[in-house]
């Protein structure tokens, strides 16, 4: 059975910046699985998976676009200064983080200083990057 949209599909993957760091691998987290089409992958990466089949192993480049966005693609969003620690310089390129709940690290930066508020852009760490993916499927099944 191939892969395609709508099907379930398992996948040993190993991810690696084009310098070949490891970004993540299946050998660590264990296979993944999941409902090709619905984003829950990388979309880029998903869209390459199919007409795969069981057995098959495959590497992909994956352009920024592909993978985690374009250098400064990411959203933006108004907050006001006082949801950041007292004493924040808010100068027009600084970066910052922030733990979310669940442990989820996000980045932002400062584009535009306003009297109470602050708009960022949102960033991935991984935006920019040319992403290898090597991929090996495991089981494309019906999704129920």
């Amino acid at each position: 059975m191939k892969v395609e949209n709508g099907k379930i599909v398992k996948l040993e993957y190993k991810l690696t910046k084009k310098n070949g760091e490891l970004i993540e691998s299946s050998s660590v987290k264990g296979p993944i699985e999941f409902v090709v089409g619905r984003g829950h992958f990388l979309p880029g990466l998903e869209a390459k998976l199919v007409g795969m089949e069981a057995g098959e192993s495959k590497t992909f480049y994956l352009s920024p676009e592909e993978g985690f966005g374009a250098k400064d693609s990411g959203p933006t969003r108004e907050m006001p200064k006082s949801d950041f620690p007292e004493n924040t310089e808010f100068k027009v390129g600084a970066r910052f983080s922030a733990k979310l709940p669940g442990g989820i690290e996000v980045y932002f930066e400062v584009i535009e200083n306003r009297i109470d508020t602050v708009v960022v852009r949102l960033h991935h760490p991984l935006e920019g990057e040319t992403i290898a993916a090597e991929v090996t499927v495991l089981e494309v099944q019906e999704a129920n």
